[in-house]
C-alpha cells in the first residue's frame, strides 16, 4: 500500500483510516473517544494520545499500538475477514441505521458478557 503522509502517529492513523475507508468520525464512534478530542489532538499534533486511547484506536484500525506509536513494528491487518465485511457493510448504512446499530452495541457492552451470550443463543442472527 502506498504512503501519502509523512511518517508520524497521526499520519499512520490517517493512512489506516484511508486503507479501511473510514473517517475520523467513524474512528471516534467506534473507539468511544469524542471527535473533538481526536480532532484537537491531531491538529495540535499532541503525540501520543493517552495509552488507553492508542489501544482503542489500534484495535479499531486493525494494527498494533506499537505500529501507531513508532511505525517500527511491521504493519499487518489484524482484523478478521468477518470484521472487515462488517466494516464494509457499516460504511454504506444511513446515519439513522448507524445510530441504531451503535445504540444496540452500547446496550450489549453495558450488559455482562454472559447475558449477551445467552441472548445470542436464544435469538440467533440469521443472515
Amino acid at each position: 500500500m502506498a504512503r501519502f503522509f509523512k511518517d508520524n502517529f497521526w499520519s499512520r492513523v490517517e493512512q489506516r483510516l484511508l486503507d479501511l475507508g473510514m473517517s475520523m468520525r467513524d474512528l471516534s464512534r467506534l473507539t468511544n473517544i469524542a471527535y473533538s478530542t481526536l480532532f484537537n489532538q491531531k491538529t495540535t499534533d499532541r503525540v501520543p494520545p493517552k495509552h488507553e486511547q492508542v489501544e482503542k484506536m489500534a484495535e479499531v484500525l486493525g494494527c498494533s499500538p506499537k505500529f501507531l506509536l513508532s511505525g517500527e513494528e511491521r504493519e499487518k491487518n489484524t482484523l478478521s475477514n468477518e470484521l472487515m465485511e462488517l466494516i464494509t457493510q457499516y460504511k454504506v448504512l444511513s446515519d439513522e441505521q448507524k445510530e441504531a446499530i451503535n445504540y444496540l452495541i452500547a446496550q450489549f457492552t453495558r450488559d455482562n458478557q454472559k447475558y449477551a451470550e445467552i441472548y445470542l443463543q436464544l435469538h440467533p442472527i440469521e443472515g
